[in-house]
């Protein structure tokens, strides 16, 4: 009965799964356009006369700027709402991914690149509260999986699709190209993504933050999460330097 339900509210209320697919398409933009220089590091050494672990920072800034934007992209769609947060991240996303293929040295790349990490977590961060708040009530739990595969999606096409682009039209046409998903995404939502109602709080931030902190549990996943993103990364890291 509960799976029925959820279907029927699915087929009556088209404007949701047009919000959703829109949402999906930012997020699966966001995360192509973090990855989008892992499988063409030899190509940039090769343009900018830099050794692969340093053409390697073109992915670790883009980390380091997200893990900051996320302590400010999470107030802010608190105060302001999340639907505002995220399609304001999406629409700076744009700029700093066009300007990427522009750059004209690495130092510049490294700083569009920085850019892009600070908007990032306006779709990330805000996203998975947003997407269970949103769309969780219509589809269930199928609202979280639907957001995993499109940041599977997006890793994926970041990095082969971005391959298989540079090897046709060259690396700058395939990372400035990547603005087109998060562009794209946030025209759909702007006309179909559902607003929530503001996050109420029972505490101020700043308890509520010691509270977390004094979280076991919470500290143990953070540690397990924090130690296998490390190793993915770096791994494939490596693989790229020893081409």
């Amino acid at each position: 009965m509960a799976a029925a339900g959820r279907r029927i509210a699915v087929r009556a209320a088209p404007s949701t799964r047009l919000g959703m697919a829109g949402f999906l398409l930012g997020a699966a933009g966001m995360f192509a356009t973090m990855y989008s220089t892992q499988a063409i590091l030899p190509e940039l050494g090769r343009e900018f006369g830099i050794s692969p672990a340093e053409a390697g920072l073109s992915v670790s800034v883009v980390v380091l700027a997200l893990a900051v934007g996320a302590w400010v992209w999470g107030p802010l769609s608190d105060r302001y709402g999340r639907r505002r947060a995220i399609l304001l991240a999406s629409g700076l996303l744009v700029l700093p991914t066009i300007a990427t293929g522009l750059a004209p040295t690495f130092p510049v790349l490294l700083l569009f690149r920085a850019l892009q990490g600070l908007c990032m977590p306006g779709l990330l961060t805000v996203g998975v509260p947003y997407v269970m708040e949103a769309f969780g009530p219509a589809v269930g739990g199928l609202a979280m999986g639907s957001y995993v595969a499109a940041l599977v999606a997006g890793g994926l096409l970041g990095r082969v699709g971005v391959a298989l682009l540079s090897a046709a039209f060259g690396w700058r046409w395939a990372v400035g190209g990547i603005a087109v998903l998060p562009a794209a995404g946030m025209l759909v939502m702007r006309v179909a993504l559902p607003s929530v109602p503001l996050a109420t709080r029972s505490e101020s931030r700043r308890a509520g933050l010691r509270s977390q902190l004094r979280n076991p549990r919470l500290l143990q996943a953070i540690a397990v999460g924090s130690g296998l993103f490390f190793t993915f990364a770096t791994a494939l890291r490596l693989r790229h330097r020893h081409r």
